[in-house]
Order: structure tokens, then C-alpha cells, then sequence
């Protein structure tokens, strides 16, 4: 008798926060554009089937060039005309540039989101540590193709360790990097 009440308890419970689920999100996204109308929890996660990109090729040609899908909990809009793709990159570029940082990364000690090249947003500190990647790490390896030399990865990256460690400790680089 315990375990049917217990049962009737959860499925009631259940029902609830489903519904209020489904409230909420619906008064939350009112500006998001025409889309299939999404399941409670799982959103339009069975819509998508086996293969996505022709699902998602049969839902524009139901709901046009912008979409808003739901992926679980996730909003995502989806667009899919190349003139409507272009338009929205030349005129929010910013908005869609940058990463969102993983949790695992921010739950390090050290705040490597902060200096990282991976996971800085767009402004000047990440625009001069690509200035100094394009310049000094990269830049060797379009030399070596204009002169059709092999590059050797392994070495490269015994070379670039060894330095690291060597400028740490005794504050010299032991391996030079142009040869």
C-alpha cells in the first residue's frame, strides 16, 4: 500500500513540475521565431530522428528560414537559408563570436579562462595574443611550407616544452626556435 502512494505521489509530482515547466518557458520566449511545438521535457529532441540535417531541411520548408527548436531544456533557432546566415553574421558578428567555457574549466584553481586564447570574448587582450600566435608560433610553419621543408610535430613540441621549462628555471631558452 506504502509503495502505490509512494508511486501516486511521484507521478503527481512529476505531472506538476512538468506543467509548470512548460508554463514557464512559454511566457519566457515570446520573441523567439516560428518553430514546431515542442514536448513537454524533451522539447523537439524526437523531431530531429536519425538523420538531423534532412529533418531540419523538412521543418524549414514547414516553418521557414529561422526556426527556434527545442533541445531539452536548450532554445536554439536554427537558420537555414545562406542569404539569411550571411545577413545575421555580417550585421551581430559580436554576438555569435564568442565560446561559452566549459564548467569543467572554470572549476580549475587557476582562472585559465582568463588568459586563454580557447576561451578570452573578443577584445584587445585576445586580439594581441592572436597577433603574437600568428606572429611567432605560426608564422614558422608558413615559412617552413614556402620552402617546402617537413615540419616535425614531435620535435616542435620537445623544442617548445624544453624552452618552457628551461625560461622557468633558469630564465634562458636552451633550444632555438628557428632551427
Amino acid at each position: 500500500m506504502d509503495l502505490l502512494i509512494n508511486y501516486i505521489l511521484w507521478l503527481v509530482f512529476t505531472l506538476v513540475w512538468v506543467m509548470a515547466l512548460s508554463f514557464v518557458s512559454r511566457g519566457r520566449h515570446k520573441q523567439l521565431p516560428p518553430g514546431p511545438k515542442p514536448y513537454p521535457v524533451i522539447g523537439n529532441l524526437l523531431e530531429l530522428g536519425a538523420k538531423p540535417h534532412k529533418s531540419l531541411t523538412k521543418l524549414a520548408k514547414v516553418h521557414g528560414p529561422i526556426m527556434s527548436l527545442r533541445l531539452g531544456l536548450v532554445i536554439t533557432v536554427v537558420v537555414s537559408s545562406p542569404s539569411m546566415n550571411k545577413a545575421i553574421l555580417q550585421n551581430h558578428d559580436l554576438s555569435f563570436c564568442d565560446r561559452k567555457v566549459p564548467e569543467a574549466v572554470l572549476s580549475l584553481p587557476f582562472p585559465h579562462h582568463e588568459f586563454s586564447l580557447a576561451w578570452l570574448p573578443v577584445s584587445t587582450m585576445w586580439k594581441n595574443l592572436r597577433k603574437i600566435s600568428n606572429m611567432h608560433i605560426f608564422g614558422q610553419a608558413e615559412d617552413n611550407c614556402r620552402a617546402g621543408k617537413a615540419i616535425d610535430v614531435g620535435q616542435a613540441a620537445f623544442n617548445t616544452s624544453l624552452n618552457l621549462l628551461s625560461n622557468t628555471i633558469f630564465s634562458i631558452e636552451l633550444v632555438n626556435p628557428n632551427e
